[in-house]
């Protein structure tokens, strides 16, 4: 707290406040959601062959050129799904991030774990 450009930011912004509660208000209030992202977890989860705790899941590819490669074929397939390098990981750990949401729909997470199976193919 005594960085001169951190002093007045140490609390959430009110924007971020009211988000943070509307967001709490629809968990609550619409449990379905959950469901249905629990769902798209395990499956994403099957076909990376592992169990996924959160919406996140990871895809190592090794090295930068192969996870840069296959994110971008996967944006040509219509999947937005970034390649995450380093500094941010370990040399050599270069993976693609998968975020899933309760807005995805059964079909659009079937295609991508289909497009991950063949992950050898979109490099």
């Amino acid at each position: 707290n005594r960085g001169r450009p951190f002093i007045y930011s140490t609390a959430p912004t009110l924007p971020a406040v009211a988000a943070a509660r509307a967001a709490l208000r629809v968990f609550r209030e619409e449990p379905g959601l959950r469901a249905t992202l629990d769902r798209h977890r395990e499956r994403l989860g099957a076909a990376l062959g592992t169990r996924l705790d959160s919406a996140i899941g990871r895809f190592v590819l090794g090295t930068e050129e192969r996870a840069l490669a296959a994110a971008e074929a996967l944006l040509c397939r219509g999947f937005l799904v970034p390649a995450i390098r380093p500094p941010t990981v370990p040399p050599g750990t270069s993976r693609l991030r998968i975020t899933l949401s309760a807005g995805h729909t059964a079909a659009e997470v079937a295609a991508l774990c289909t497009a991950l199976a063949g992950a050898e193919e979109l490099l």
